[in-house]
């Protein structure tokens, strides 16, 4: 009982860490600069209760949530599931671990309310970081920050 007691003390601690660190850190971007990369990202909207990502998938693309909330599960071979990783609020990102190591997903995504996001291909950004370089390696950085960040609370 300790040992469970102390695994859901675990899980809580994560979760509140988790949540206020997730979002992308770009404090020096202006309207400006958003506009710029959703000029390479395509909006797509959910439903709630709809599935955005399917684990196994081959897809070089990552999510910008910019309204709402997804939430991030992992499952068994067999599709069950092993319970919510954590949920992601606008501001963040999904699918961003594809989209660095070209690997199928490794997670069901799926929208817990109606949400927006913006949906930015590997190849999109390419064309992205050419037109504006010095701010694609700013998003990089703050992508791998989010990356980190859910490594070590995971």
């Amino acid at each position: 009982m300790a040992r469970a007691n102390e695994m859901i003390h675990d899980l809580q601690r994560f979760a509140a860490t988790f949540e206020r660190k997730d979002a992308l850190d770009l404090p020096g971007w202006s309207s400006r600069e958003w506009d710029a990369l959703n000029s390479f990202a395509a909006e797509r909207t959910l439903s709630a209760g709809e599935v955005l990502i399917k684990r196994g998938e081959t897809e070089r693309a990552m999510y910008f949530v910019t309204e709402g909330e997804l939430e991030v599960v992992t499952l068994y071979g067999d599709g069950q599931s092993l319970g919510p990783l954590y949920r992601v609020q606008a501001g963040s990102v999904v699918g961003d671990q594809s989209f660095f190591d070209e690997l199928p997903r490794s997670a069901k995504v799926w929208a817990v309310q109606s949400s927006r996001l913006r949906r930015l291909s590997f190849e999109e950004f390419q064309a992205y970081s050419r037109a504006y370089p010095d701010r694609a390696l700013e998003l990089l950085f703050a992508l791998g920050k989010v990356l980190s960040i859910r490594l070590r609370y995971r």
